[in-house]
């Protein structure tokens, strides 16, 4: 099922891979639009660049709000999702992204006319990413856990874990507490750290070998994977850079720890992790396709992931990062309060960046059309909807993850019905289907009523 409230536009290349015209398409909105299927090239050339000066995201914002209107089907939906009123659920707009050097664009600028979208928690902007694999839906159990790895060579991160600590004092004060298992390569850093003397955290030197890594994320198996240093391009494979306790010590310029991204992709897919943070210095400018860092780890199993789309500050870095995690962890404290009135619920990755722009909107000067960092965030996340099942006294983990592998499994057992089944049996496999989903919402133990609660998928 796709994000029922979502508006998505595909954006693809028209002949060539120059970029000089794009088809834009009208892929889902959730409001009546007559559909024309009529989809021409739009002429991108002459749209506004940090190369113009001051004003230049007001003037690209504008630009591409007037492009995107060129389809008459994206323009309708558009309008018809920009004059939702306050205080009702976010209406996303999304980009579905197939050229590369479309990538590059400040979508996030989009401007409505009057305001800037992504600056108003009606019109959340993110990118999507079409055909992700992998499960949507995902066991949320207490204590949450954060695995985090905070080292980019010159850009000490101090502040990035006093961002990442805060917010995760605060979660728990509001009922979500937060262990966190975090690498570090200043030495400093990981005194501080270890004085605190907090047994819901443990810290250590990075990891030089991935598969030491891979060791820590298999059984750790967190939530969400934070990660703070460089990324970049060799012999073509795309790679995160940190730096270790020596390097620091020798001052040196780059790190020595380098990840594969495709590496790492995989052991967090696998190991059921929900979020990836690149709040990283460099992968945002290396190279022209270097915003698909985030793309990529989607495209791998990822359900979501936050990149930079240029090149930020460090001092820009850490004040997103504290934001950015004050943020969500509220809404994960939300999610966790409402378990007693509804386990099984959506959860939009698209409103997750809202307040960390508006901080860095004000961070520069608070008028957006001056500035450009609070557009740098860009979030990808898969078409479908995100769910989660709240984990309880009375429905552990593992019974959970059970629960959740029956209803797929009859999913899936539906799917392939429809191909073989007589009308008869395919309703029967329909409502046995149904009654796995509803069962998620009001779910108890299943090795109560005498299935067995062994741990599923």
């Amino acid at each position: 099922m796709s994000g029922v409230n979502r508006t998505i536009v595909s954006i693809e290349p028209y002949g060539d891979e120059t970029d000089a015209q794009l088809v834009m398409r009208l892929e889902q909105t959730p409001f009546a639009i007559k559909r024309t299927r009529i989809n021409s090239p739009v002429d991108m050339t002459g749209l506004p660049s940090q190369d113009d000066g001051d004003g230049w995201i007001l003037q690209c914002g504008q630009a591409l709000l007037e492009r995107l209107r060129n389809n008459k089907e994206v323009k309708n939906a558009l309008s018809a999702a920009l004059v939702q009123p306050a205080n009702e659920a976010s209406h996303p707009i999304c980009f579905q992204i197939s050229s590369p050097l479309a990538g590059g664009h400040a979508w996030e600028a989009l401007h409505t006319g009057s305001s800037f979208a992504a600056l108003d928690p009606r019109w959340p902007i993110a990118r999507v990413v079409a055909d992700a694999e992998g499960a949507n839906d995902y066991v949320l159990e207490q204590p949450l856990r954060v695995l985090a790895i905070l080292s980019a060579a010159g850009c000490p991160a101090c502040g990035e874990w006093d961002g990442l600590l805060e917010a995760m004092r605060s979660a728990k004060v509001l009922g979500m507490p937060v262990e966190a298992r975090v690498f570090v390569g200043e030495s400093e850093l990981l005194d501080t750290i270890t004085a605190l003397d907090d047994p819901a955290i443990h810290v250590a030197g990075i990891p030089h070998a991935f598969e030491e890594l891979r060791r820590h994320i298999e059984e750790f198996r967190p939530q969400i994977l934070h990660l703070y240093g460089h990324g970049g391009i060799a012999s073509g494979l795309r790679r995160l850079e940190f730096a270790s306790i020596s390097d620091w010590d020798a001052n040196q310029a780059d790190g020595s720890v380098r990840y594969a991204l495709e590496e790492l992709a995989e052991a967090a897919a696998t190991s059921g992790v929900w979020l990836v943070v690149l709040n990283a210095c460099r992968t945002g400018a290396t190279t022209p396709d270097s915003y698909a860092f985030a793309s990529d780890l989607v495209a791998r199993g990822i359900p979501a992931a936050v990149g930079m789309r240029n090149a930020v500050e460090c001092d820009d870095a850490h004040i997103f990062c504290r934001a950015f995690y004050d943020d969500l962890l509220r809404r994960l404290s939300k999610v966790v309060a409402s378990a007693a009135d509804k386990r099984h619920v959506g959860f939009e990755w698209a409103d997750i960046l809202g307040a960390a722009r508006r901080t860095l909107r004000d961070t520069h000067g608070a008028d957006p059309a001056t500035s450009h960092e609070w557009t740098l965030p860009v979030l990808y996340t898969r078409r479908d909807v995100f769910r989660v099942l709240v984990s309880t006294p009375e429905l552990p983990a593992d019974a959970a993850r059970e629960l959740i592998g029956q209803a797929h499994t009859l999913a899936a057992f539906e799917a392939l019905a429809k191909q073989s089944l007589p009308p008869g049996l395919l309703e029967a496999a329909r409502d046995q289907t149904e009654q796995a989903f509803a069962k998620l919402a009001t779910s108890t133990d299943p090795s109560q009523d005498g299935s067995p609660g062994t741990a599923g998928a």
